[in-house]
């Protein structure tokens, strides 16, 4: 009778049994998972800029990205295939009046992850396996405007990255490392050290809230209003003076 009774319950028991060891390795698996998740941390700062240009990671490693907006303007994050970042950047151009509902992210095969549009003090993150491919796969801001100069590189490699100075992955301006950046800043009151052509997105006078300055090569400047689309004026000679528009404390509009 006992004997009847156990093979009643027998597969019973045994369900149980697989599924608690599945249950625990499933958890073991996922506390792996987290102590080999390796974090990344990148501001987007002023300038257009994100104050990491490149990090590396090994191939099949979990990575989490944090991007967190310290600037005043929009940005996302958008990581995409190996040699994808310019037709990332036309692609997002092409969304035209979709852009913002789309967060500028286009949605194209050449995409591998991204961090949504993030207003000034947002933070998000992202959480993926790394390609088992080496190679550099970028990351740019597709914000309309920025990602010409606002982008770096995520090294897939079992090795070592290249040289900074040589890195054609990162922005020009960024391949002399960043320690010199605040003296730059110091001498000429810009983030980096300006080499026609280059853009800021700033507050100018006699025009909108969404205003672009752009010096051209041979001391030609203007005013582009991307609130309403068109020139505002344009000007010969020295271009801005943003030292007191990056350290003062409420300065309203940049300085000709």
């Amino acid at each position: 009778m006992s004997w009847l009774v156990l093979s009643r319950w027998l597969p019973w028991v045994v369900g149980v049994l697989i599924v608690i060891l599945l249950l625990s390795f499933g958890n073991v698996c996922l506390a792996q998972r987290s102590s080999d998740t390796m974090r990344v941390e990148i501001n987007a700062i002023s300038g257009m800029q994100y104050d990491l240009v490149r990090f590396s990671v090994r191939p099949g490693t979990f990575v989490k990205v944090i991007l967190k907006n310290t600037d005043e303007m929009e940005h996302n994050l958008v990581i995409g295939k190996t040699g994808s970042r310019d037709k990332i950047v036309t692609e997002a151009l092409k969304l035209a009046q979709d852009g913002p509902s789309l967060g500028y992210i286009p949605p194209i095969p050449e995409i591998l992850w991204s961090v949504a549009l993030l207003k000034a003090g947002d933070i998000d993150s992202i959480s993926f396996r790394a390609p088992r491919n080496t190679g550099a796969y970028p990351y740019v801001c597709t914000f309309p405007g920025h990602g010409s100069v606002m982008f770096g590189a995520m090294y897939v490699t079992n090795g070592v990255m290249p040289s900074l100075i040589v890195d054609e992955n990162v922005p020009l301006h960024r391949r002399n490392g960043g320690e010199e950046m605040l003296d730059v800043r110091q001498m000429t009151g810009h983030p980096y050290r300006p080499n026609p052509p280059y853009l800021y997105r700033v507050l100018m006078p006699d025009t909108g809230p969404a205003a672009i300055a752009v010096c051209l090569p041979h001391e030609i400047n203007y005013c582009w209003d991307a609130g309403s689309c068109r020139l505002r004026y344009a000007w010969s000679g020295e271009f801005l003076d943003l030292m007191d528009y990056w350290t003062v404390k409420g300065e309203l509009h940049a300085k000709a």
